[in-house]
């Protein structure tokens, strides 16, 4: 139970960030996957920046 709490709960505010932030990364990086449990992609850094809001 516990966990699929916690999923459902990552998704709402994963959700909420995306809903009120843009993400930007850098437009020079260059995909470099790192080889961990899952892969990932390695020094990728992104930037937030909030939406304007609708009227």
């Amino acid at each position: 139970i516990g966990r699929q709490f916690a999923l459902h709960e990552a998704t709402l505010v994963l959700g909420l960030l995306l809903r009120r932030y843009d993400l930007h990364a850098d437009p020079g990086y260059r995909l470099r996957v790192a080889e961990r449990l899952t892969l990932m992609p390695d020094g990728l850094t992104l930037r937030l920046s909030r939406r304007a809001r609708a009227a």
